[in-house]
């Protein structure tokens, strides 16, 4: 009884950390948008106002549609119901008959079939559909000679034969006839910065003395059409999402961004708007519709013309400053061209030596690297190459130099003070390890999505590197470390299923339980692993043949404690593979440390947050530990990128590689565990949130993608509205003369009217970078602020109530973007260290993570009493809540692996 009773409990925990669904209150739609009219189980309720008579189905749809066009009619629509359910979008003649396609996701289909053809919708969606009109349909006669139609949204659970209907009129257009409007074709293009405006809304509005009729409800003057970009469409199972590809709008698939929309003919005021950005126009003009037209708000700029320099064979990498004097020198050349090139007869020189390549043949838009000792290559870069010179670099001051046949220098490169024909200057020498790599041509990286946006037909637009013959070619602000990765950088369309989580509140129930259901593999790559009761669930693991891997930074700040050597021991014991980055005297480690904290799970599961897995950071009892995020996300594409990182970092082909057993990395001596459970003062907030939306999911890892554009800073800079900011660490400036780029892009979004909001950890005091501590920074940030009036930016430092430290490392911009990361903000995180974290894009992510931020913003600073504040009793959750789920896992953890032993 007592083992059923604990299993129980455990179950009942399970329920209780599981998130409640949500529902938002009732909106009133918008003036841009169409009424409404309802029908709820073939109950019909008319309506002339603007306020939605139905809150759990919204549909924004073109007021008026010609049935000349091909293109397929964009319906935006909304959702909100308490479970899944199966979903059609419909045209619908007078006479209730269909008369057109309808997109599934997959393909088109009859909207009066089966309705196993139809796709199943989160309880909570938000997205485009898809109609194409279709001759062949009964309805369409009907049309011919109607002025009206009705696109119509069915919904029905899943084992019901119930439906619940929602329609919107819309006012056919076309060639005159008896009962229809006559009226002309707007078309064309929307762009902002050069690049497609993804999703928004359009309006038309006529003066005030002009009023149009939508069939028999009034617009007050104004017509709105929904549009989303051309490359919008794209399936995934049953699910559409954003940003990508499938079938076109506008039957024109090279036009991103492009729309199409019938009017009557007369003036306009022609406004457009991003979903982003609704409350004022992205774009106004004054138009006159008197025959088809076509508008274009910025299009895109043509190409850029080809990089000079980029029309030859170049150096493009460089390994000169060995790291203890051994033979490692390497360098990397790189084709630029389209077509392939021998380099016969051509010779590489230090000015002092030659050495001809006959041998080398590179590829278009290939990089080819040449060593003087293979087998150094391949333990430093994990690569392998057939090419090698015999070289000695100089590791002071030296050059390299290819000449081709006729005797023309190519390209060359210099460093130390050494002057040489062909560039400009020469670089400062170099630390021991450190490589030259050439800088690419901001755009026209290859791993970016937008390089080959502009590329016509079928020729390709090689990526280019800076070449002005000079050191600024070379001059950048991370220092390239030898056998650094250089991995993509992607975005991944996930069809939801990610779960978000906070220490202390739920971090090791939800850990603890994937690393409980995982079957196949577990790879952990951690900074510090010294929590027990996470090491106990590993140890489960195995018992159930797992396979289980772990990555470690072998020297921690402070060094490797004897916790982490005994669960290495006792895992390596039971068949776990345990390794450590780490300086082994011979080559300096690759990173200055290995700071990322992830989990891959079976191959298709990530959980990455900004926790160390130890007991303040993940702990058992969540009244006591740092805040911190994470999130689970169930995704094979993703979870493949952290793997793909996982096998690289880890490989023991690194000379930095080294597996338990080698010291220093051995059993420690007289070593007893204390798996203590330590509890605090601190009232849980937040439990776990679990979204089966649709998000998409950017992988970051530092330094490959830190100093991006397109990444970090790009989502800081592209911020609109707000940019929430919570931070262990955060210095004003990262020393050498640089700036701190993020802190810089977070005050530039405050320059531009968002609400910037940067609270730091209380008791970090100067131990990383020595350059400021937190109160300096919020000093600064203040001070800044007052100086130029900025009353929308400000910064704080975090009042603890209960809590250990302030350990995040998250931003939320915009109420749309959130990083999980474990990436400080200063300067070794982003330019030394491995780092790892991930950008997702979804509304209910960011919504529970903007919560937990202005919970943690607004803690008075008053002396923590172990209760809650007055005013926000009823927000609680009660912590007995907490304290009984985690406890009732370990019962049920406990409960099963007994049983396990039992039967075996």
């Amino acid at each position: 009884m007592l083992l059923f009773a604990v299993a129980c409990l455990f179950l009942l925990s399970i329920v209780t950390l599981l998130p409640s669904p949500t529902h938002p209150p009732t909106a009133s739609a918008t003036t841009s948008y169409n009424n409404t009219r309802n029908n709820n189980d073939n109950t019909n309720t008319n309506t002339n106002t603007n306020v939605q008579q139905n809150p759990e189905i919204t549909i924004q749809a073109p007021a008026y549609l010609s049935l000349q066009s091909s293109s397929p009619i964009p319906a935006h629509v909304s959702l909100n119901f308490s479970e899944p359910m199966r979903f059609k979008l419909s045209l619908l003649s007078p006479n209730g008959k269909h008369a057109a396609k309808f997109w599934n996701g997959s393909q088109w289909v009859y909207p009066g079939g089966s309705w196993n053809y139809m796709p199943i919708l989160d309880h909570k969606f938000q997205g485009f559909f898809f109609i194409r009109p279709q001759e062949s349909y009964s309805g369409w006669k009907d049309l011919e000679g109607s002025g009206t139609a009705d696109i119509t949204v069915t919904v029905r659970k899943l084992n019901s034969t119930s439906s619940t209907k929602t329609s919107v009129p819309v006012t056919l257009i076309g060639p005159p006839a008896e009962n229809r409007t006559s009226g002309f074709r707007i078309s064309g293009g929307v762009y902002r910065n050069g690049k497609p405006l993804e999703e928004g809304f359009i309006r038309l509005i006529t003066p005030p003395s002009t009023i149009i009729h939508n069939g028999s409800d009034l617009l007050n003057g104004t017509i709105s059409f929904c549009f989303t970009s051309s490359s919008a469409m794209h399936s995934t199972g049953s699910r559409i999402h954003p940003h990508s590809s499938s079938p076109v709008i506008g039957g024109n698939e090279e036009s991103s961004g492009y729309y199409e929309l019938w009017a009557p003919g007369g003036e306009y005021v022609l406004e457009v708007y991003s979903n982003h950005q609704q409350t004022s126009p992205v774009y106004s003009a004054n138009i006159t519709l008197d025959s088809n037209l076509t508008v274009d708000f910025q299009k895109p700029p043509p190409p850029p013309p080809p990089v000079k320099g980029n029309d030859h064979i170049m150096i493009v990498e460089v390994h000169y400053n060995t790291y203890g004097g051994g033979a490692d020198e390497y360098l990397a050349l790189f084709n630029p061209l389209n077509s392939s090139h021998r380099l016969i007869n051509w010779i590489l020189t230090d000015g002092e030596h030659i050495h001809f390549l006959d041998n080398v043949t590179l590829l278009p838009s290939e990089k080819v690297y040449i060593a003087r000792n293979p087998e150094r290559f391949l333990s430093l870069t994990s690569m392998t190459t057939g090419f090698t010179f015999p070289l000695s670099l100089s590791d002071t001051k030296d050059s390299l130099s290819i000449i081709d046949p006729v005797g023309t220098i190519v390209d060359a490169v210099s460093w130390g003070g050494e002057e040489i024909e062909g560039f400009n200057g020469s670089l400062a020498g170099y630390s021991a390890g450190r490589v030259l790599r050439r800088n690419r041509v901001e755009g026209w990286d290859q791993n970016r999505s937008y390089d080959w946006q502009y590329q016509e037909s079928n020729t390709r637009v090689l990526p280019q590197y800076q070449d002005s013959n000079s050191m600024e070619d070379w001059e950048s602000s991370r220092k390239f470390m030898v056998g650094q990765s250089e991995l993509p950088f992607n975005t991944y369309s996930v069809p939801g299923n990610i779960t978000a989580f906070l220490s202390p509140d739920s971090s090791f129930a939800v850990i603890a339980g994937e690393l409980e259901n995982a079957t196949s593999s577990i790879k952990l790559n951690m900074y510090e692993l010294t929590n027990h009761q996470l090491f106990d669930c590993l140890i489960r693991a195995l018992n159930r043949s797992v396979s289980v891997s772990l990555f470690l930074e072998g020297s921690p700040v402070g060094g490797i404690s004897d916790t982490e050597l005994y669960f290495s021991y006792q895992l390596s014991n039971a068949g776990a593979d345990v390794r450590f980055l780490h300086n082994n005297g011979s080559v300096k480690d690759r990173y200055n440390y290995d700071h990322a904290k992830y989990c891959v799970i079976d191959h298709n599961m990530l959980i990455i947050d900004s926790e160390n897995w130890k007991s303040t950071g993940i702990p058992v009892d969540p009244t006591a530990g740092n805040r911190g995020w994470g999130v689970v996300i169930r995704d094979t594409g993703v979870a493949e990128f952290f793997e793909t990182l996982f096998d690289e970092d880890s490989s023991l082909i690194f000379s930095d590689v080294v597996s338990f057993g080698t010291e220093p990395y051995v059993k420690p001596n007289n070593y007893s565990p204390n798996p203590s459970i330590f509890s605090g003062a601190y009232v849980p907030q937040f439990p776990p949130l679990r979204v089966n939306g649709n998000c998409s999911v950017t992988t970051v890892i530092a330094p490959d993608h830190t100093l991006r554009d397109d990444a970090i800073l790009g989502m800081i800079s592209g911020a609109r509205r707000s940019v929430y900011i919570e931070q262990l660490q955060c210095s004003m400036s990262w020393g050498d003369g640089l700036p701190n780029f993020y802190l810089d892009a977070a005050m530039e979004a405050a320059e531009r009217g968002c609400e910037v909001r940067i609270l730091l950890d209380s008791t970090f005091v100067n131990v990383l970078d020595g350059y400021s501590d937190n109160y300096d920074t919020v000093e600064y940030i203040n001070s800044i602020a007052r100086d130029r009036g900025l009353t929308n930016l400000q910064a704080k430092l975090m009042v603890m109530k209960g809590l250990s430290k302030l350990h995040n490392k998250g931003v939320i911009v915009d109420g749309e973007y959130t990083l999980v990361s474990s990436i400080n903000w200063g300067k070794g995180a982003v330019l030394l260290n491995r780092e790892a974290g991930v950008i997702i894009r979804n509304r209910d992510i960011a919504e529970y993570f903007t919560n937990v931020f202005l919970y943690d913003w607004n803690l008075k600073e008053r002396p923590w009493e172990g209760g809650a504040d007055e005013d926000d009793d009823e927000q609680r959750i009660p912590r007995a809540q907490y304290v009984f789920s985690a406890i009732s896992i370990l019962g049920g953890i406990t409960v099963a692996g007994f049983l396990r032993k039992r039967s075996q």
